[in-house]
């Protein structure tokens, strides 16, 4: 899926098969429903105990979003701001669900 100023993105059918072909991030419990729901990810999902981050990606970086506990990524999208930035602001908006 190629969406302009984005990187080309697998849909989650090529990323099942396939699932080390982007880097992950993984978020918490809580933030499960909320993604399904349509929601970006937000930086404190990340942060919490649960969540993983994946230290040096810059940003509109593509990413497998991956929930604590399970083996398949449940979304993709794109960093809105650096790696780092997520582990040190702590707030907003850090992944653009696509």
């Amino acid at each position: 899926m190629e969406i302009r100023d984005y990187p080309m993105f697998p849909t989650l059918r090529i990323l099942h098969k396939y699932p080390y072909m982007m880097e992950k991030m993984g978020c918490d419990k809580g933030a499960i429903r909320h993604i399904f729901s349509g929601s970006h990810v937000m930086a404190p999902g990340l942060t919490s105990e649960g969540g993983i981050v994946t230290p040096d990606l810059p940003v509109k970086a593509p990413v497998a979003i991956t929930a604590e506990g399970k083996e398949h990524a449940m979304a993709i999208g794109a960093l809105s701001m650096t790696s780092g930035d997520i582990v040190s602001k702590n707030k907003g908006q850090a992944i653009e669900v696509i």
